[in-house]
């Protein structure tokens, strides 16, 4: 057990700075590049236009980007059974 003179104080932070600011991280600094303006339009705009393009010309990738940022992922369907017979204790969910 460590001494008392080496332990945080009652309501002393070990960590008095906090987490970074997320403008530090990958999704922090790609979010503001983003919503810089270039031109009239943001960045944003510009990169849903470019997809918009890329799919419009026939790019399956980018006609299922443009398809789950609109709609979602597709569901997956789960089969939880055992040799196609269900196991025993779980609730069959349908």
């Amino acid at each position: 057990m460590p001494s008392s003179d080496t332990q945080y104080q009652k309501g002393q932070s070990g960590n008095p700075k906090g987490r970074p600011k997320s403008e530090w991280t990958w999704s922090g600094v790609l979010r503001a590049a983003m919503e810089k303006q270039v031109g009239p339009k943001q960045m944003k705009e510009l990169v849903s236009d470019a997809l918009m393009e890329k799919a419009l010309t026939g790019d399956v990738q980018a006609i299922k980007e443009v398809g789950n940022r609109i709609d979602g992922m597709p569901k997956q369907k789960t089969d939880i059974t055992s040799g196609g017979e269900p196991l025993e204790g779980l609730i069959k969910i349908e």
